[in-house]
């Protein structure tokens, strides 16, 4: 004895037409290619970031939103190098205790993320 599923037929929406049409479905921007102005302007502000992660004091408040800010952006995988050395040393000297809840936190989260055990 075979019995066939039901039919479950689930009611279609009626939606209206958009307003925005379906320009943006196929859009493909205008500016594909970089140009070597704007290369150069990249560099100069990836320069300008290193400087300021490598110039803040260790352990700073400064430092560490500027960590937190470049992970957030995206751009932190250009600044490894910095980035990894100053957690480790956040984290090596982690036992000041004179910091607000935000910057505690924040240094937790931090060296957490970085794989070390606080």
């Amino acid at each position: 004895m075979t019995t066939s599923p039901p039919n479950k037929s689930h009611p279609l929406a009626n939606f209206h037409s958009t307003v925005w049409g379906y320009h943006f479905l196929s859009y493909t921007p205008q500016l594909t290619e970089i140009t070597n102005q704007e290369k150069v302007e990249v560099d100069e502000y990836k320069e300008r970031i290193r400087k300021m992660l490598v110039e803040a004091p260790e352990g700073s408040e400064q430092k560490l939103v500027l960590i937190d800010t470049t992970q957030r952006l995206g751009v932190a995988y250009h600044f490894h190098n910095e980035i990894e050395t100053s957690i480790q040393n956040t984290f090596d000297a982690s036992q000041q205790n004179d910091d607000n809840l935000y910057v505690v936190s924040l240094r937790f989260r931090l060296v957490r993320q970085q794989g070390h055990y606080m």
